[in-house]
């Protein structure tokens, strides 16, 4: 059985091994994704919390984290953006 495997294996295309570069690129695209899918939702759950609170300083304080998170969402955006142009 080893052997038929191996045999279909080796007219299969094989991948090329990538350069260290390449490899931390995949890497760190794969977390900033994470990030901003996790900057989006906090900022959501903020913006929720924000409308739906009686007191004031409690809405402020969510409306302002709001705002932080979305602008550091923006920035991670913008830097994964400009990974995958260069």
């Amino acid at each position: 059985m080893y052997t038929f495997f191996k045999f279909i294996n080796m007219y299969k295309p094989k991948m090329e091994k990538m350069d260290f570069e390449t490899l931390q690129r995949i890497k760190e695209g794969t977390l900033l994704v994470k990030l901003i899918g996790e900057a989006e939702l906090a900022a959501k759950k903020c913006k929720y919390f924000a409308e739906h609170a009686s007191n004031e300083k409690v809405k402020k304080f969510f409306s302002h984290e709001s705002t932080l998170i979305e602008r550091t969402k923006n920035i991670l955006q913008d830097y994964y953006n400009s990974m995958l142009k260069g």
